[in-house]
């Protein structure tokens, strides 16, 4: 799929800009907040792929990823810190996204700073997830 990432106050993650508010996902967008607490890279490689974290003043971590090319990357969560997370996102549809750029996976569950998460990326795919603390309000 294809997913534009705008490193500007504000990280942003659309299948396509001009549809940004009714593609699959969309709610995460719509949350984003408008300042950070913390930007934490996590890997990428220039003109190939990254990964960025972004915390917010609530708590909640944000994950970001954009691929150039077809890729299986492994996430390291180390970045939440301690306790308990849900986990809420979209990523590229290995089985979908090849014939349809706007077709994601939705991810939801539970995870901690011990945990990992593969994400199968499509060309010029990607990823955003949320983690929010158990028990803060929105979990």
């Amino acid at each position: 799929g294809m997913f534009f990432a705008f490193a500007l106050a504000v990280l942003c993650v659309s299948p396509d800009g001009r549809n940004a508010i009714s593609f699959e996902g969309a709610d995460l967008l719509k949350n984003l907040p408008a300042a950070w607490r913390k930007t934490v890279p996590i890997k990428g490689r220039i003109g190939e792929y990254y990964a960025v974290a972004r915390e917010a003043f609530d708590g909640r971590w944000y994950l970001a990823i954009q691929t150039v090319s077809v890729r299986r990357l492994t996430v390291n969560l180390g970045f939440l810190g301690k306790g308990l997370f849900t986990v809420n996102g979209v990523v590229d549809d290995p089985a979908r996204t090849p014939k349809d750029a706007n077709a994601v996976r939705r991810l939801s569950g539970e995870t901690g700073e011990k945990g990992t998460m593969v994400f199968e990326l499509d060309d010029e795919g990607g990823a955003l997830v949320t983690f929010t603390p158990v028990g803060a309000r929105g979990a």
